[in-house]
C-alpha cells in the first residue's frame, strides 16, 4: 500500500455522499458538549450555544417547580460551581421567544438584501454610493493640493526671511499633519470605491444556510447549529446573538448600504428580553 504521506488528495472530485451543509452541521453538534440531561431523551434546544456575558463559560439549565408547574431557567456554570461570577439567571421561555424573533428578523433581512443585490448589475454607479465617494475624493484631492501649495509657500517665506526657521518648522509640521490625514482619507475612499465597483464580493453562497429557514415558526436545534455561533447572556433582560458568517454578513450589509444607506442599521445583535 502507498504510504499516507504520499497520498494525493483532490477535493470535490466525486459527489459527496453527505451534502456539505449537512456534514458541517453534524460536525458542529458533535463538537459541542451536549450530553443528554437526566430523565431526558434528547438534548436541550440551546445546549452548547449559551455563554455567560461576563466569564464566557456555559450557561446551565435548571428547573424550578412552583404550584405543580415547572419553570426552566439558565444560569452561569461558574456561579454554580461557586467560583465567582453571578447567576445571570434568565427564563428559558423568554430566551427562546426572543431568539426566534431575532432569527426571523435576520433571515428576512438577509433574504431581502440578497434580492436587492441581485439587481445590482442594472444599477448605474451613481446609485451604488459611488457618486458620493467620487465627490469626497474630489474634495480630498483639492485639500491635498492646497496643503502642498501651503507647504511650498511657507518654505519660500522662510527663504525670503518672512518667517523664521523655527516658525517654518512649526507651521510646516501642522500642514504636514493635515496633509497626511487627507492622504489617509483619500486612500480609504479609493478602497471603498473599488469595493463598490467590484463584482467579486457578491458570492453569497453562505446565505443558503439562512434561506432554508425563511419560513421558520419555531426554533429547532438543527437550525440553531446551522446559523447561530453563540448566544451571550449578560443579564435577564439583555442577550447578544452571534450568527455564523458574521464577516460575510457585514460585507453584504456594506454592499447594501451603498444602495440603501439606512438598511445596514437594521441588523440586530443585542436583544432586550421582555
Amino acid at each position: 500500500p502507498i504510504d499516507e504521506a504520499n497520498w494525493i488528495r483532490v477535493p470535490n472530485t466525486h459527489e459527496a455522499i453527505i451534502p456539505k451543509p449537512v456534514f458541517e452541521i453534524v460536525q458542529r453538534l458533535t463538537e459541542i458538549d451536549t450530553r443528554t440531561a437526566p430523565d431526558e431523551d434528547c438534548v436541550y434546544m440551546l445546549s452548547g450555544f449559551l455563554r455567560c456575558g461576563d466569564c464566557g463559560e456555559n450557561m446551565i439549565r435548571r428547573t424550578v417547580t412552583k404550584k405543580d408547574k415547572q419553570y426552566h431557567y439558565y444560569y452561569c456554570s461558574t456561579y454554580k460551581r461557586g467560583e465567582g461570577c453571578s447567576s445571570h439567571n434568565i427564563s428559558e421561555e423568554k430566551l427562546l421567544t426572543n431568539v426566534l424573533a431575532v432569527v426571523q428578523h435576520q433571515i428576512k433581512m438577509l433574504v431581502d438584501a440578497e434580492a436587492l443585490l441581485s439587481d445590482i448589475e442594472k444599477l448605474p454607479h451613481e446609485q451604488l454610493g459611488v457618486k458620493t465617494v467620487n465627490m469626497q475624493l474630489t474634495a480630498l484631492a483639492q485639500e491635498i493640493e492646497r496643503y502642498q501649495d501651503l507647504k511650498a509657500k511657507v518654505y519660500q517665506d522662510m527663504l525670503d526671511g518672512i518667517v523664521s526657521r523655527d516658525e517654518f518648522k512649526d507651521i510646516n509640521a501642522r500642514f504636514t499633519e493635515k496633509l497626511n490625514r487627507a492622504k489617509t482619507a483619500q486612500a480609504e475612499n479609493e478602497a471603498k470605491r473599488e469595493k463598490l465597483l467590484s463584482r467579486e464580493s457578491r458570492g453569497f453562497s453562505w446565505i443558503e444556510y439562512f434561506k432554508e429557514y425563511r419560513n421558520v415558526e419555531a426554533l429547532e436545534r438543527k437550525m440553531i447549529a446551522s446559523i447561530i455561533d453563540s448566544i451571550v447572556v449578560y443579564s435577564s433582560d439583555k442577550i447578544e446573538i452571534h450568527f455564523r458568517f458574521e464577516d460575510e454578513i457585514q460585507e453584504m450589509m456594506e454592499w447594501v448600504a451603498g444602495i440603501e444607506p439606512d438598511y445596514a442599521n437594521d441588523m440586530i445583535r443585542e436583544v432586550s428580553v421582555v
